[in-house]
């Protein structure tokens, strides 16, 4: 009769995808029609369970998988080197570049995760990539990937986005330049120099004197004329 803590390492092993540590029993029910006694095998916890089957499982965040699938051949090779590391580890970041040029609109970098999960039916750990977070593991690819406000792009979409962007402004300043320019065509000469003796009367400080001066000089050279008797107080054309 197969014992127990075998039929846990295969049944975990026919979940590639991983199996929640809290639903073990669970699963272990409906697979074997029977339950799952941990005091009858000397455990007090599914996690110390899992625990002591390190050899062929291995827990990662809240799920338990066989290291079968989450090491391959390297599981039963030893001890993986460096070099297998950071192939695996090339791999996973690649498969983020390419998941993140899929959605030209951008993908939220808080649910970075759980698209790359749903994606590629596997979680993203970041430990095992060596980041501490999401942030730190985008800025490592800056070079196909941005981070604008809280949405990470492809840096092929940015670059489109920049040259609509650039288009439309060039379009913007020609389309004013143009109406400065027929605005100017359409005036004539007696409104070009209307506007700049209006221009240069505001920009003087001294033309309110100027404005002053000639009113009180208008007034003196009345009543000089009229002491003169140029002008006759009783004329109707006064």
């Amino acid at each position: 009769m197969e014992k127990v803590p075998n039929k846990i390492v295969n049944m975990v092993k026919e979940y590639p995808a991983g199996i929640p540590v809290k639903k073990l029993a669970v699963f272990y029910s409906q697979t074997y029609h029977q339950n799952l006694m941990l005091s009858s095998l000397g455990f007090d916890s599914v996690v110390s369970l899992v625990a002591s089957l390190d050899r062929d499982l291995v827990v990662e965040g809240e799920l338990v998988f066989h290291k079968s699938h989450r090491h391959g051949k390297r599981a039963r090779a030893g001890t993986p080197t460096k070099a297998a590391t950071d192939s695996e580890n090339m791999e996973v970041l690649g498969a983020i570049v390419d998941m993140v040029k899929q959605h030209s609109a951008g993908i939220p970098l808080k649910k970075l995760a759980i698209f790359y999960s749903q994606t590629y039916h596997k979680n993203l750990t970041l430990s095992s990539l060596g980041f501490e977070s999401l942030a730190s593991l985008v800025a490592c690819l800056d070079k196909d990937l941005v981070l604008e406000g809280q949405l990470v792009f492809h840096k092929d979409h940015c670059h489109k986005s920049w040259a609509v962007d650039e288009a439309g402004a060039r379009a913007g300043a020609g389309a004013r330049a143009g109406a400065r320019a027929g605005a100017g065509a359409g005036a004539g000469p007696g409104a070009v120099a209307h506007c700049k003796t209006s221009a240069l009367v505001r920009g003087d400080p001294r033309a309110g004197y100027l404005a002053r001066w000639l009113s009180l000089s208008g007034v003196v050279c009345f009543l000089t004329m009229f002491r003169s008797g140029v002008i006759d107080p009783g004329s109707s054309n006064l």
